[in-house]
């Protein structure tokens, strides 16, 4: 379930979003430790594998819906958007997105950007509307204000703080409207339940020792928060899928 809150610093917070600022990381200490993701110790097939599992999480668990939910009361049909998508894996929630924007009669043309080749190698054939490009997140080659939009998912986990910084500052120096970050959040219950589904969802090595990394490597809500302001965003919705991925819409210049 998806829930929705108005202004994280006022009194209107969701039930789910309270207890996520008030138990914050439950105990969870933070990593930097490296995912094998980020190296480059295996091979195309266990590479190509890994992403099948992250796009099945996205599908079924919430990731894609979640970048849905956050665009959804900012697209007007008939209306023409630009996005800017950051760290975009296989593009799954970029082609998934055009195509929900398409059926509700909005244009919207889609950047997919990674800073890997051999990630966007895997990447789905990009439909019209959709362009996939070599960038680094922190370092964005695009002039400023020139996208609507610029989401990321799965993204801010892999960078270490200065990193994740610098991102969230490009993401606000090219956005005009919101900027939508997508990610795991770092708490006890999400790490037994990324180990749980480890041991029965897949048996990919990446997968089994990324997928719990992945949630100690996260930030909480009060990090992120904290994060978007110094970058001059301010955060204006959350929307959780559970207690394990939120999705944070935060505008430029606030």
């Amino acid at each position: 379930m998806i829930a929705g809150l108005a202004r994280p610093s006022g009194p209107r917070l969701s039930p789910v979003a309270r207890l996520l600022m008030a138990a914050d990381a439950l105990g969870l200490q933070q990593t930097f430790e490296p995912e094998i993701l980020d190296g480059r110790d295996y091979t195309p097939a266990e590479l190509s594998a890994n992403f099948r599992d992250i796009r099945r999480v996205n599908r079924y668990l919430g990731g894609t819906r979640l970048t849905r939910w956050a665009l959804a009361p900012m697209l007007r049909p008939g209306g023409e958007y630009r996005l800017l998508d950051l760290g975009t894996g296989s593009a799954d929630i970029p082609g998934a997105i055009h195509r929900w924007a398409q059926e509700g009669g909005t244009g919207l043309r889609i950047t997919a950007t990674d800073i890997r080749d051999d990630v966007l190698g895997l990447a789905s054939a990009p439909a019209a509307g959709i362009t996939l490009e070599r960038a680094d997140a922190t370092r964005l080659p695009y002039a400023d204000r020139s996208f609507d939009f610029v989401t990321s998912s799965l993204l801010l986990h892999h960078l270490v703080p200065e990193d994740a910084l610098a991102m969230l500052r490009e993401s606000a120096r090219v956005a005009t409207t919101a900027v939508i970050v997508n990610d795991l959040l770092r708490n006890t219950p999400s790490y037994w339940g990324a180990r749980l589904l480890r041991s029965v969802a897949t048996g990919n090595r990446l997968s089994r020792h990324d997928g719990p990394l992945s949630v100690r490597r996260s930030y909480t809500l009060r990090e992120i928060f904290s994060l978007c302001r110094e970058a001059g965003l301010g955060v204006q919705t959350v929307g959780t899928a559970g207690i394990y991925r939120v999705a944070v819409v935060a505008r430029p210049g606030t």
